[in-house]
């Protein structure tokens, strides 16, 4: 599923999307899979692949285009 995390505006700077992150950038490296991300083909999104047997090394970079589960980000309301 796609997690918010893009580099469309500046290659190999990845920020996150959404009202409280946008703009900011991320220096996190650790959850990438092994050679990732490579930018294979124009691969600006990214996504978790929770079907990865280590949960620590579960990103990936996609194509933005492809049709993909998403998570969302909302605001909390109460009852």
């Amino acid at each position: 599923m796609y997690i918010g995390l893009h580099d469309i505006i500046t290659e190999g700077s990845w920020e996150w999307t959404g009202v409280a992150t946008s703009g900011q950038s991320s220096s996190v490296t650790t959850f990438w899979r092994n050679g990732e991300p490579n930018d294979s083909g124009g691969e600006d999104c990214a996504v978790i692949e929770s079907w990865r047997s280590d949960p620590l090394k579960s990103w990936n970079d996609v194509q933005c285009t492809r049709e993909i589960k998403w998570v969302c980000e909302r605001t909390a309301s109460t009852v």
